[in-house]
C-alpha cells in the first residue's frame, strides 16, 4: 500500500512538474518583489492626559467640558480622527514639518503630501483620560515632527475654537448692552418727565392713580437695571474667556509624553526577508497539495500494482514503453 502511494505521488508530480512549478516560481517572485520594495519606516509616538475640567474651567465656570457619557480621551480621539479627515487641519500639520518645501510643488504634490500625512498619524486612546498620537515615516525626523505637529495644531484648534466662541460671545453681548442702556434711559426719562408734568403737590398725597403710574414707571427702570447689569456680567465673563482661552486648554490638553526621535525602524530588511521566506514556503505548501490532490483524483491504472491493489486481478504482461527507442530512431 505504501509502495503505491509513492508510486502514486511521484508520477502525479513528474507527469505534470513543471505545473507544479508555477506557484512555487509566483510566491517567490511575490516575495522578492515584497523584499526589493520593502521601506525601512519609524515611529514616533506621543500622548496626551485629558482632563475633563481644569482648574481655570472650575474657578471661572466659563465652560463645561460635555464629555457626557464617553470618557474624555475617547471624545478626544473622535475630534482628532475627525480633523485628521479635513485637508485644513492636515496642511497645518505640515506647515510644522519638514514636509512643507513639497507643498510649492504644485496641486499633483499637494495632494500626495496631503495623503501622505493622512496614511502616516494614528491616534488611539490608552485609557480613560490618556490619548496616544503616533506616526509612521521613512524617516525618523519627520516621524517625530508629524507627532509633535499633530498634538500642538489640535491644541492651538481648541484655542482658536473657544477663543472665537468667546469672542462672538463678547460681540453679542456689546451690542445687546447697548440696546439695555438705551432702554435704561428711556424709562429714565419717561419718570422724570412724569414727575415735572405731575409735581409733589404742597398739601395733602398724591392722588392714587399718579403713585401707580409712578411705581409702574420705576418698575420698568428697575427691570432695565438688572438687564442692563446681566449683560454687564455676562460680557466680563466673555471678555475674561478671551484672555484665559488658551491656559484653559492647555490646562485640560497637557503633553505628558513628547515625541523622541527614534533610532531603529519598526520594520527592518530582515524582517522583510522573513517575510519573502515566508512567501516561498506557502508557494511550496500550493505545490504539494497539488502533488497530493492530483494524486488522489486520479483514477486511472499506471502501474501492475493499482490493477492488482483495485482489481484484485492478476497481471499477465506489461506494455513496454517504446518512447526512448522512437526518439532514437528517428535520430537516426
Amino acid at each position: 500500500m505504501i509502495r503505491l502511494v509513492i508510486l502514486r505521488i511521484l508520477e502525479s508530480y513528474f507527469r505534470h512538474r513543471f505545473l507544479y512549478l508555477i506557484p512555487i516560481v509566483i510566491m517567490a517572485g511575490v516575495g522578492a518583489l515584497a523584499f526589493l520594495t520593502a521601506d525601512s519606516s519609524y515611529i514616533s509616538l506621543g500622548v496626551i492626559y485629558v482632563r475633563k475640567e481644569s482648574l481655570l474651567t472650575s474657578l471661572t465656570n466659563l465652560q463645561d467640558g460635555g464629555f457626557g457619557w464617553v470618557t474624555p480621551a475617547k471624545a478626544t480621539v473622535t475630534e482628532f480622527e475627525e480633523l485628521l479627515k479635513t485637508d485644513a487641519f492636515r496642511r497645518s500639520v505640515i506647515m510644522q514639518t519638514d514636509l512643507e518645501p513639497q507643498m510649492s510643488g504644485g496641486a499633483i504634490a499637494v495632494g500626495e503630501t496631503i495623503g501622505e500625512v493622512r496614511d502616516a498619524v494614528w491616534v488611539q486612546t490608552l485609557g480613560d483620560n490618556l490619548v496616544m498620537v503616533g506616526a509612521a515615516h521613512g524617516e525618523p525626523v519627520i516621524a517625530q515632527q508629524l507627532v509633535a505637529a499633530t498634538m500642538e495644531s489640535f491644541i492651538q484648534w481648541k484655542i482658536n475654537a473657544d477663543r472665537e466662541e468667546s469672542v462672538s460671545a463678547e460681540a453679542f453681548f456689546n451690542s445687546v448692552i447697548t440696546v439695555y442702556d438705551s432702554d435704561l434711559e428711556t424709562a429714565r426719562d419717561d419718570l422724570r418727565l412724569y414727575l415735572e408734568a405731575h409735581p409733589e403737590p404742597l398739601r395733602g398725597d398724591r392722588p392714587e392713580i399718579e403713585l401707580m403710574e409712578i411705581e409702574r414707571l420705576q418698575a420698568e427702570i428697575n427691570i432695565a437695571e438688572k438687564q442692563l447689569t446681566n449683560a454687564l456680567e455676562r460680557q466680563e465673563n466673555s471678555s475674561l474667556a478671551v484672555a484665559q482661552a488658551e491656559s484653559a486648554v492647555r490646562q485640560s490638553y497637557l503633553i505628558i509624553d513628547s515625541p523622541k526621535l527614534p533610532t531603529q525602524p519598526a520594520s527592518s530588511r530582515t524582517d522583510a526577508l522573513m517575510n519573502a521566506i515566508i512567501f516561498v514556503v506557502v508557494g511550496v505548501v500550493l505545490s504539494i497539495v497539488g502533488v497530493l490532490g492530483g494524486a488522489l483524483l486520479d483514477r486511472s491504472h499506471r502501474f501492475a500494482i493499482d490493477v492488482r491493489h483495485t482489481l484484485d486481478l492478476p497481471v499477465l504482461a506489461l506494455v513496454p514503453d517504446v518512447t526512448e527507442r522512437k526518439k532514437g530512431r528517428g535520430k537516426k
